[in-house]
């Protein structure tokens, strides 16, 4: 593992009490593992918030993958238990943390994966709906059932669902809770892939190494005109992807390759 990652133990991995992370050949892997349901409580979103932050900033990783080390579950979301002790100013504090959390993995460089075989639901949901790229076993279900605890999303989850699935559609599922299945998940455009069961995770590694042969500043500077580009009118879009246009094309790696691939040689101006 980089240097760069300051918690993890020699050989690239760590466990502590709710996480497992490794790193192998520039494919970052980090499994929530807090029996039974993977409850987001605080300490746990801060070392994860942490954890992606670090990743983003390792030379050594090029692909993070965000999936569960429990068979059947990816998280039920926020720890209840916890949150029914906060007062006002601390459940808005807790708000910010699972935010925080969601909008880290949005501005990450790297690509981020988040791979489900069961359960997604609450602020894992929200957490997955973060990620660039969602593969799921056929069985995983997705939702919000905040609503019947009387309370809403507060990671994110009204927004993006919203702006990926259409208003209307996010609307009814917020509304009344209802799960959706991984076939329909993905039919609403939530996922990337649905996958045989028990095969999501090996079929991501498959797809990670696939994006590792390809450059990573072009792939940064996709990541990044894409979602910067939906916070700002489409003019204003357009001269993010211009600027990274020329930022990709102007790089030293890019112009030598674009050398291979025409045949043509340095020019005395790059020479010198």
């Amino acid at each position: 593992m980089g240097g760069q990652l300051s918690h993890l133990t020699l050989g690239g991995k760590l466990a502590t009490s709710f996480l497992n992370v490794s790193v192998d050949n520039g494919l970052a892997l980090v499994q929530l593992n807090r029996p039974p349901v993977n409850a987001l409580d605080r300490s746990l979103v801060k070392e994860l918030t942490e954890t992606v932050r670090e990743l983003s900033d390792d030379v050594s990783s090029r692909v993070v993958i965000i999936s569960s080390a429990l068979k059947v579950i990816y998280s039920a979301g926020a720890d209840i238990k916890e949150m029914v002790t906060m007062e006002h100013s601390e459940c808005r504090d807790f708000v910010g943390l699972g935010q925080g959390l969601c909008d880290a993995i949005e501005a990450s460089p790297k690509p981020m994966i988040a791979v489900t075989e069961g359960t997604c639901v609450g602020g894992g949901f929200e957490l997955m709906m973060a990620c660039d790229f969602k593969i799921a076993g056929r069985m995983s279900t997705f939702g919000s059932p905040e609503v019947d605890l009387g309370i809403i999303p507060g990671w994110g989850g009204t927004q993006r669902l919203s702006r990926i699935i259409g208003p209307t559609r996010a609307m009814e599922l917020l509304v009344t809770g209802e799960l959706v299945s991984a076939d329909e998940a993905m039919s609403l455009g939530l996922l990337t892939k649905v996958v045989d069961q028990d095969t999501a995770l090996k079929v991501t590694i498959g797809f990670c190494q696939k994006l590792m042969t390809k450059s990573p500043l072009a792939i940064t500077a996709i990541k990044m005109s894409v979602r910067n580009g939906l916070k700002v009118p489409l003019k204003e879009g357009f001269e993010i992807e211009k600027d990274w246009y020329a930022k990709v094309f102007s790089s030293d790696k890019t112009k030598e390759t674009v050398r291979r691939f025409t045949g043509t040689k340095k020019t005395n101006l790059e020479t010198n």
